[in-house]
């Protein structure tokens, strides 16, 4: 997964993404920094244990900032098969 943040985080000490899952739950998935201004994560075996929305969102820390982005959103269906 790459989520994009649209800033320099070249310097950042802490990446972060936080999830808020279809039964309101909450993870934090430590990220990587995958260009200059993406983050990356590699999607482990139980992060999309749910059926329906899951809201993400960035967090990042670097030496003189640190906040979150903006919320994105994604589906998670049942099989078909």
């Amino acid at each position: 997964m790459v989520v994009g943040v649209g800033e320099d985080i070249i310097n950042a000490t802490d990446l972060f993404i936080l999830v808020k899952k279809p039964d309101y739950t909450r993870a934090t998935w430590v990220a990587y920094q995958y260009t200059t201004t993406e983050l990356g994560y590699a999607v482990q075996a139980g992060d999309w244990d749910q059926v329906g929305r899951y809201y993400i969102q960035a967090y990042v820390k670097t030496p003189t900032w640190e906040g979150t982005g903006e919320i994105a959103y994604f589906d998670v269906y049942d099989n078909f098969a």
